[in-house]
């Protein structure tokens, strides 16, 4: 009888059962595990288990969706700030704020000041809905800047911020608003001039008008009369006739106009205003610009 062959039958099968005896712990590790990858290298994230789909979570939350500045018919400014509720469940109005913020030009070397607020709403807004907020503020000559917060008055967090800038028309000539003299009339029977204002912005503007007589010949410049005007927007004004009583022939007639907006409240000069601009005539001569 042969009795090689099972026996060789079970010597190989106890050698297997060693080997998975000493290595089974590794064969275990390398099935349970990922592999190891090179420095740098992530491995792929599973999707979730469960996907949310839009409209099983309910969000609460606004946006400022529109700012604008503008204007009232007597010339106070006004910023109007649009809210509208871009959650899922309806928000208490009265929980909502809007604070206005303002900064000088240069920004860098100035700071934010406050710019009035108000609550947004005393009802409830629903999902979709929207409310618009106007509120007079300080609009100073340099004012480079206005944002405006909307914030939720609860934990005085700040939901959203929107801004305006580049307020100013003119920087370098300190010029706030794109306000002209389009024309000066000298009137020589009477010694009298008048300026005829043009107003190209969409705003009400008030306006100074000032002129100084500057004797040929002198370096010395006498007040000739000023008034104030009132402009509405893409209007032209004209002053009353302002004498110049001392005037003679080839004097020169400055006219300077600037912007009248609070100048005490703001602490700023007639020339941080436009001021520092002329339009000029010589007597007696009228001119159109």
């Amino acid at each position: 009888m042969n009795t090689i062959a099972p026996r060789l039958a079970w010597s190989l099968a106890g050698l297997f059962m060693l080997f998975v005896m000493m290595h089974g712990s590794a064969f275990g590790q390398g099935f349970r595990g990922l592999p190891e990858l090179p420095s740098g290298i992530s491995p792929e994230r599973t999707a979730p288990a469960t996907i949310e789909r839009p409209g099983l979570r309910q969000i609460g939350r606004a946006e400022i969706v529109d700012l604008e500045v503008g204007t009232n018919p007597e010339g106070m400014w006004t910023w109007t700030a649009t809210v509208r509720n871009v959650g899922t469940i309806p928000l208490d109005g009265r929980e909502l704020a809007v604070q206005g913020y303002s900064i000088a030009f240069p920004p860098t070397q100035n700071t934010w000041k406050p710019a009035s607020g108000s609550m947004v709403s005393r009802e409830s807004l629903r999902p979709g809905q929207s409310a618009e907020v106007t509120a007079g503020w300080t609009r100073c000559c340099l004012t480079h800047e206005l944002k405006v917060e909307l914030r939720y008055r609860p934990s005085n967090q700040v939901m959203d911020t929107k801004s305006v800038s580049g307020l100013i028309y003119h920087t370098s000539q300190r010029r706030p608003l794109n306000v002209r003299v389009r024309r000066i009339e000298w009137d020589d029977s009477a010694k009298s001039w008048r300026a005829t204002l043009r107003n190209h912005t969409d705003f009400t503007a008030k306006m100074v008008v000032q002129g100084y007589l500057w004797p040929e010949g002198q370096n010395v410049a006498v007040p000739a009369g000023g008034q104030r005007l009132t402009l509405g927007p893409g209007e032209d004004g004209t002053t009353i006739p302002l004498h110049a009583a001392n005037a003679s022939s080839g004097d020169v007639l400055k006219v300077h106009i600037w912007a009248d907006m609070n100048p005490r409240a703001c602490g700023e000069t007639w020339k941080d205003c436009g001021g520092r601009v002329s339009w000029n005539i010589t007597v007696p001569h009228s001119k159109t610009f």
